[in-house]
């Protein structure tokens, strides 16, 4: 046995590497479920209701984050049965609220770097505008695009999150109460 062969994982690491990917795998489809319900509001609220973007942002979080927690209670972190649902509830508010403002934050952000650039380089704004919506995405606008760009570091936010706090059982979990 040589020096490489011995630093490869066991059977047993490898499992628990597919565990883990099988896992951040389902969470990706639970979360896309809570993102779509989030991103289809958010725009429901500005269009629709004419809210301004913050306050639709902040709504259509917690419009995904009612969906998101239904689903990561059923179908993650073998929280089902846990039999804590209130104490896991108020975990994942605060974790979500840690979430919707990371999100917030880079979602306004890239707006204004985006408003920025318009009225920096219009050309180029006319250029992209045209040619992505020749490619059928039209409906790619400002608002959307910077929503989309904060809401991928609230996913990330609240992956570890939830993870390390709502749905764990022992370590940082048993600081709050459970």
């Amino acid at each position: 046995m040589n020096d490489d062969t011995k630093d490869r994982p066991t059977g047993t690491n490898r499992r628990t590497n597919r565990q883990r990917f099988t896992e951040f795998a389902k969470y990706l489809g639970v979360a896309g479920v809570g993102y779509s319900f989030n991103v289809g509001s958010r725009i429901i609220y500005s269009e629709q209701f004419k809210f301004g973007f913050a306050t639709s942002v902040t709504l259509a979080y917690g419009t995904g984050m009612v969906v998101a927690f239904a689903l990561t209670k059923l179908f993650l972190f073998d929280a089902k049965n846990s039999g804590n649902t209130t104490k896991e509830a108020i975990k994942f508010v605060v974790v979500s609220a840690a979430a919707w403002a990371v999100t917030l934050c880079f979602a306004l952000l890239a707006l204004q770097i985006n408003n920025y650039y318009i009225q920096v380089n219009p050309d180029v704004h006319n250029w992209v505008k045209t040619n992505i919506g020749a490619l059928g995405f039209a409906f790619i606008n400002r608002e959307l695009a910077s929503h989309i760009f904060g809401t991928g570091f609230g996913f990330v936010t609240n992956f570890f999150g939830h993870k390390l706090i709502t749905f764990r059982n022992t370590g940082i979990a048993g600081k709050f109460g459970r």
